[in-house]
């Protein structure tokens, strides 16, 4: 790759090759005089005397982002930020070649030269290049960081074209170069590959190498039940409490490293069967009330030592853990208290619901609602996380027996029924 004198390093190269084309022309006995080759600016060139001076001027006046190369390598860093590559900036260089002759054609005739030496030679060759930036016998540094910059080295060849300028294009270019126009054409040099030689991070060559090939299989869950202790059979479709098993049937379900994950994190659960149609294990004791997502991950060993790497993950099915309401709700003139599990934290979302019991036939059963106060009523400031009594502020009930439930991010208490009546019948308050 180059170095960042690379840019440099083209302009003298076309500059050289040019000249030496002119020279082998015999170009200055056909006009009288040496013609110079230089790369300024237009507005530079010394026009003051009476006539142009013979001479061909090359100037850089665009530099562009390589639409081909500009992907090399990456990424250039890893995931802690070290670099490991240093990835090159691939650019193409725009060159208005401009000609000046001190007599009529003179122009012309420089124009024409340099043309066919520049299409006689439409990729620089590497010799080439190093000999056209060869130091002279008492090198100056510019001369030294130029025969350094790597241009003949790069991956890449440079290669010279034409390009093809509308007159609109070229009015606009003369206006900001801010010189009178003369006998121009516009080439495009590609590409130029500029890399910094800065310390990079590079890894050790792999002493063993694993090759595995296994067959891996898609679990899928088709049913989600529970039950709510190990010698029941598991029932789909009913609430499920704190405490409760929860039994996945599926197909495909025992791998060779099987992985339940709960709300997108794979959790130990010492207590859990598996088959190729069932996984059951028991819910969390830290597992909130309220919607979660549970899956199965198959994972496979590799590595010396056998390492679980990820494998394949089943489908996604949600359940709802409803809250419990705990002993006996209470209430006093304006605060109901409920006992809740499991624990609530500050973020969740609560509202107690109070329906009326056994209203008169004449009008319909009373109903009403309230929000958890502010975090739940915990003490964040004084390092609270948690709580299992909740207390709610009411106001304007009338004295009667209300059911009472709890909604926990919109997971809801379920109420208990009479066996005799089959009416629900509790948990309830009394409100004097």
């Amino acid at each position: 790759m180059s170095t960042a004198h690379a840019i440099a390093a083209v302009t003298k190269v076309l500059v050289n090759l040019v000249d030496e084309g002119l020279k082998a022309a015999n170009l200055s006995g056909i006009v009288g005089g040496d013609v110079t080759v230089s790369a300024l600016s237009p507005q530079r060139v010394d026009l003051s005397l009476a006539s142009d001076p013979n001479q061909l001027n090359i100037f850089l006046y665009l530099a562009l982002p390589n639409s081909g190369g500009s992907g090399f390598d990456l990424p250039t860093r890893d995931s802690l930020g070290s670099r490991v590559k240093n990835t090159p900036l691939a650019l193409d260089l725009y060159y208005m070649t401009t000609a000046y002759g001190s007599g009529d054609f003179f122009a012309e005739m420089i124009l024409g030269h340099t043309m066919q030496v520049l299409h006689e030679n439409p990729i620089l060759a590497r010799d080439a290049i190093r000999a056209k930036l060869k130091p002279s016998a008492i090198p100056t540094n510019p001369e030294i960081a130029l025969a350094d910059a790597g241009l003949a080295d790069q991956v890449e060849q440079v290669k010279v074209s034409p390009e093809k300028l509308t007159t609109e294009e070229i009015s606009r270019l003369w206006s900001a170069f801010g010189a009178e126009y003369r006998p121009s054409v516009a080439y495009r040099v590609t590409v130029i590959l500029i890399e910094a030689r800065a310390s990079t991070k590079t890894a050790l060559p792999v002493l063993q190498r694993g090759v595995y090939v296994q067959q891996l299989s898609s679990p899928l869950i088709e049913q989600l039940t529970s039950k709510s202790v190990a010698d029941e059979p598991a029932v789909e479709n009913q609430p499920i409490l704190p405490g409760y098993i929860l039994v996945l049937l599926g197909k495909r379900l025992l791998g060779e490293i099987t992985r339940i994950v709960l709300d997108g994190e794979k959790i130990d659960a010492p207590e859990a069967f598996f088959s190729a149609n069932a996984v059951g294990f028991p819910l969390p004791a830290t597992l909130r009330a309220g919607p979660h997502g549970v899956q199965i991950a198959h994972d496979v060993a590799m590595g010396a030592p056998l390492t679980p790497h990820t494998g394949t993950d089943s489908n996604v099915l949600a359940f709802l853990l409803r809250p419990e309401v705990k002993g006996a709700v209470t209430a006093t003139a304006t605060v109901l208290t409920v006992k809740l599990n499991p624990l609530v934290t500050p973020e969740q979302h609560v509202r107690i619901l109070l329906n009326e019991i056994a209203p008169p036939p004449d009008r319909p059963a009373r109903a009403f609602s309230f929000s958890a106060p502010v975090n739940n009523g915990i003490d964040v400031a004084g390092g609270a996380t948690e709580t299992d009594t909740l207390k709610f502020t009411y106001a304007s009930v009338p004295t009667g027996n209300y059911l009472v439930r709890v909604q926990v991010d919109g997971a809801e208490s379920v109420l208990q029924t009479d066996p005799a009546t089959g009416a629900y019948f509790k948990p309830k308050v009394k409100i004097l």
